[in-house]
């Protein structure tokens, strides 16, 4: 029904409850944070906490789209730090969470935060790339570099295209369409056709994330990779 502010409340306490429902905590300085290693709500309930935490960015990201959609560009910004905020968090809890690692970073690509954005999405490019056996060189291959998701690779790409690195931007959209044509991808027809395939799902998955300012450079991708 539109009423945002009662249901981020309530996602917050469902998140509080979530966390209670594990196991106690201690109050007062010096305690360990619940959401933390040292808070003891590790093992095999951190995939809930976490998954918990993802959630709520996400519903933050749809509030953040109805804020822009209704021209309320200071409740946009705010439901997104929010957003960013809660995706950060199910990171801490599961370091291993590849959904709410790549979704922060497309937030904080979105902020304009292209270090940090950096650093969070090559961290969701590591855990979709299988590590390395014994037998392999220090340097990762390209089969290696292409096992991500593709929209990964398309995220960093965007990363690098934002910097300036042009170069490397092309790298990574090219590790894009090896990956996707990996997982028995149906490609339009040649590698450039395939590319502009990714950058628009990607700008589709960053619509759907209310990241209007970077689903925006994902179609410029798509008409880079048209010409």
């Amino acid at each position: 029904n539109g009423d945002f502010g009662t249901a981020l409340a309530r996602h917050e306490d469902r998140v509080a409850e979530a966390a209670k429902a594990l196991g106690p905590t201690t109050d007062g300085p010096g305690a360990p944070d619940p959401y933390t290693k040292a808070g003891g709500y590790f093992g095999a309930y951190k995939t809930v906490i976490a998954d918990t935490w993802f959630l709520f960015g996400r519903f933050c990201l749809r509030a953040a789209g109805s804020a822009a959609a209704r021209g309320d560009g200071a409740s946009y910004l705010e439901y997104l730090g929010k957003g960013a905020e809660c995706l950060g968090t199910a990171t801490v809890v599961d370091d291993a969470h590849v959904d709410a690692t790549r979704l922060c970073g497309a937030v904080l690509l979105e902020q304009g935060k292209y270090e940090k954005a950096d650093a969070v999405l090559q961290k969701a490019l590591d855990l979709e790339t299988p590590p390395p056996l014994p037998s392999d060189d220090a340097e990762r291959g390209d089969e290696s570099l292409a096992s991500p998701n593709p929209l990964s690779n398309v995220l960093m790409c965007l990363q690098r295209m934002a910097t300036g690195a042009p170069v490397a931007a092309r790298s990574f959209l090219g590790y894009a369409v090896m990956g996707f044509n990996a997982r028995g991808g149906v490609a339009p027809g040649k590698p450039k056709r395939t590319a502009v395939l990714l950058a628009v799902q990607a700008a589709e998955y960053l619509v759907e994330s209310a990241l209007p300012g970077l689903a925006a450079q994902a179609l410029d991708l798509a008409d880079k990779a048209e010409a």
